[in-house]
């Protein structure tokens, strides 16, 4: 079941703000190195564009589990906005300080990326499209940790929601 049905137009006038998904190390462990690295180095890309245009970066990580990856980690000091927040569930907006850090920024754009693709970046994406953000993700900065990659079921779903963008980093 879908819980919206409709893709959210891209607004005239985008003010973006991204969202690094548990890119924890419990679960970038998971992954085969050939993945964690082509995944990391996706999000280095994007990292880079938020570094430059000075572009808010929320951090999230899923209680529990503990720290993002070091690798990760030593992407961001570059960018001069970074917020982190403790999930207790599986969407960021489950942090009570997400919506605040969104308002904060002026942001109506959502750019989401990291891992459990399927599951707390989903959830995540479904919470903002309600809240009204227009969102986008890139497959290249997604996946999920049982499968090593992100499945076919999980990008028609992002696709059939119009939040699936071949270069998020255009929107930038």
């Amino acid at each position: 079941m879908l819980w919206f049905s409709r893709a959210k137009p891209v607004p005239q006038v985008r003010v973006p703000a991204v969202m690094v998904v548990d890119m924890q190390t419990m679960f970038l462990n998971q992954l085969a190195t050939h993945v964690r690295e082509k995944l990391v180095t996706a999000h280095e890309r994007l990292l880079r564009v938020c570094a430059e245009k000075d572009i808010p970066v929320i951090v999230a990580e899923l209680e529990r589990y503990g720290e993002t990856a070091p690798d990760v980690r030593q992407l961001l000091k570059s960018v001069p906005r970074v917020d982190r927040v403790t999930k207790p569930g599986n969407s960021v907006f489950s942090a009570n300080e997400t919506l605040t850090l969104l308002s904060g920024y002026g942001a109506n754009t959502i750019i989401l990326c990291g891992v459990n693709a399927s599951f707390c970046v989903w959830e995540t994406a479904k919470d903002a499209r309600t809240g009204g953000y227009y969102v986008a993700v890139d497959a290249d900065c997604m996946l999920d940790t049982q499968e090593n990659r992100l499945p076919e079921k999980v990008r028609r779903k992002y696709s059939r929601e119009g939040m699936l963008v071949p270069d998020v980093v255009g929107l930038l």
